[in-house]
């Protein structure tokens, strides 16, 4: 603590562990007459080791305006990873038999740099800001083997980058029982890859640009009564195994690759409430809708040979409804009486 108005802030935190998974399975394959077609098993034993270190340092500027403040951020978290994985193939009906190990190097870390500042202009009229960027940066070295000795040509190694920035201002009124905020969050992301496999380069690209508004009422009609009203956008990007345009034929029965041309999702969100509280009996209901338009879902088609494709698209409709009731009654010191109940409706 510099001053009275300077303060700076540091904080370093980590983890690390390791888990094992075994996996027995069996498949089979059908013809429509019912008959089998194909017929394999599979013994999978893998090793996961992570570990997880990040740290951050914060300055705050306050004023002799109370509540007036301006603060700088950054902060760094890298995560390193190794998977270890073998799998042994044992061929019944139309299917080869055989081992196959694969070991995965990879490393994920991302940098925020942000600015925030908020101001109460007066009693009624309060201001917010600030901007924000990141960067994720992420690496994946895989070698494969099947059988120990035969080093497979399709594996593929991933070069990723992802670029963010945002932009978000807030007002606030506030006038006897009533409070109102509406404000807006601009976001501008890139995403850069590269996928190596063969020692062949294909390089992808992906722009999204994203403007969420926000608007919430509060209105206390008298002491202890609150009715809340909002709405948002919320937003949810495409991950990168949703972006990698890199062909899994590892199991040439399973198929599946990513598309570098899918959007954020975005979620219109409404909610409504209402509260009332007394020392003895508290009332809590709250209503929520939420809309989805282009939500991220996966795509499958069956070849000839009954092979499936999986590639994904911004298809999906998702509708959600929701009531939550909460209630709470204390007759005495030594006795409490509380109900919660939820009522939730979902059509995808």
């Amino acid at each position: 603590e510099i001053d009275t108005f300077n303060l700076v802030s540091m904080s370093l935190w980590g983890y690390a562990g390791s888990y094992r998974s075994i996996n027995e399975s069996e498949t089979r394959y059908f013809n429509t007459s019912e008959d089998i077609t194909r017929l394999y098993n599979t013994s999978y034993n893998s090793k996961n080791i992570y570990s997880s270190l990040s740290g951050n340092i914060d300055y705050q500027r306050t004023y002799s305006k109370p509540d007036k403040s301006l603060t700088f951020s950054y902060k760094l978290e890298r995560e390193p990873q190794k998977v270890r994985n073998n799998s042994t193939i044992d061929g019944l009906i139309n299917y080869p038999s055989y081992r196959q190990k694969s070991d995965n190097d990879a490393l994920g870390q991302e940098q925020t740099l942000q600015v925030d500042y908020y101001n109460p202009l007066t009693e009624k009229h309060q201001i917010e800001g600030g901007i924000k960027g990141i960067l994720r940066q992420n690496t994946s070295d895989v070698e494969s083997f099947r059988n120990d000795t035969v080093k497979l040509s399709n594996t593929n190694d991933l070069d990723y980058n992802q670029y963010i920035l945002g932009l978000y201002g807030g007002y606030v009124f506030k006038y006897k029982k009533i409070s109102t905020k509406a404000g807006f969050r601009m976001e501008r992301t890139w995403n850069d890859g590269v996928s190596t496999v063969s020692d062949v380069n294909t390089n992808f690209t992906n722009r999204l640009f994203n403007i969420v508004p926000y608007l919430n009422f509060t209105y206390m009609p008298k002491q202890g009564h609150t009715v809340k009203v909002s709405y948002t956008q919320r937003l949810s990007r495409p991950g990168i195994w949703y972006l990698n345009p890199y062909v899994n034929d590892i199991d040439s029965m399973n198929i599946s690759y990513g598309n570098p041309s899918l959007k954020s999702e975005i979620s219109n969100s409404f909610e409504s409430g209402y509260t009332y509280f007394t020392p003895k009996f508290n009332l809590s209901a709250t209503a929520s809708a939420s809309f989805t338009n282009n939500a991220i879902e996966s795509i499958s088609t069956v070849q000839d040979n009954g092979g499936r494709v999986t590639t994904y698209k911004n298809i999906g409709k998702d509708q959600h409804f929701g009531l939550n009731i909460y209630s709470s009654y204390r007759p005495s010191v030594k006795y409490s009486v509380y109900f919660n109940g939820n009522l939730n409706y979902s059509k995808l």
